[in-house]
């Protein structure tokens, strides 16, 4: 009889357990921090949501996600983290959350992560408006009910990066079934201009959703809601958001659509 000490344990398991163990410390302590750091901005995705769609996509043999408005890649690491297992491309427009989005994307085998930039109706170049807590950072002016209901949402700073169509980029949503993941706070509508042809193929969507005008110029969600049905989806799931303190109104939520469901 062998006797394995604790101190032995780890050096038993193989190299590829060892990796696989490590990313999902990492992710765990990623998600901590975001935790910690963004408080209800969090709540848009939480693990328990994470862990039904990581199922879902699962059952449906979807192996592409398209992670747009990946900030520092806590929706991909709440998905990895749940037992999504197949490839994972972030886009991300603000440089320093895309520094630290490309350093933990690193770690993963499936998950990379495209060059700084937005994804938008047309290519050119635009103007980010950077928030302090840098997830509420959007190309839309904000309106005062969102600095109102967070105060670090506010916008300390501005930069500018290349905006690009999803359309343009057929090599992530051509050759096998996608899910299109859109968080840009308020410029959903914008992306969807962009990627006609890639809406025609991609078997699921998840778009955040304002119940309230927080961004000046966003559309309202029923016009979103409009779109994904003429498109051949049907919501699959409906996770609130975003409240606002004082009144506990429901601000924000995400909504889930698959296709011909």
């Amino acid at each position: 009889m062998s006797l394995v000490t604790p101190g032995s344990t780890m050096s038993c398991l193989r190299a590829s357990d060892r990796g696989r163990m490590h990313f999902t410390n990492t992710v765990k302590f990623a998600i901590q921090r975001a935790l910690r750091s963004f408080g209800w901005e969090m709540r848009r995705f939480e693990l328990g949501e994470a862990a039904l769609l990581a199922k879902e996509l699962t059952r449906r043999d979807i192996r592409m996600v398209l992670d747009v408005g990946a900030n520092q890649g806590q929706y991909a690491a709440a998905l990895y983290s749940k037992g999504y297992a197949g490839k994972l491309v972030s886009f991300e427009p603000l440089s320093q959350a895309h520094r630290d989005l490309s350093r933990i994307a690193a770690r993963h085998p499936g998950w990379a992560v495209h060059r700084r930039c937005a994804l938008g109706a047309r290519p050119g170049t635009v103007q980010l408006n950077v928030s302090e807590n840098l997830v509420s950072s959007s190309i839309l002016p904000m309106q005062p009910a969102h600095t109102d209901a967070a105060r670090s949402s506010r916008y300390v700073s501005v930069e500018n990066t290349d905006e690009v169509t999803l359309d343009s980029l057929p090599e992530y949503w051509s050759t096998s079934p996608a899910f299109l993941k859109i968080d840009t706070q308020g410029y959903e509508l914008e992306v969807l201009k962009g990627a006609e042809a890639a809406l025609r193929k991609v078997a699921g969507v998840q778009l955040e959703l304002s119940l309230a005008p927080l961004y000046q110029g966003q559309p309202d969600y029923l016009e979103l809601l409009s779109l994904l049905r003429s498109a051949g989806f049907s919501m699959w799931d409906l996770n609130p958001g975003f409240r606002a303190p004082a009144s506990g109104r429901l601000l924000q939520f995400d909504a889930v659509f698959f296709r011909g469901e």
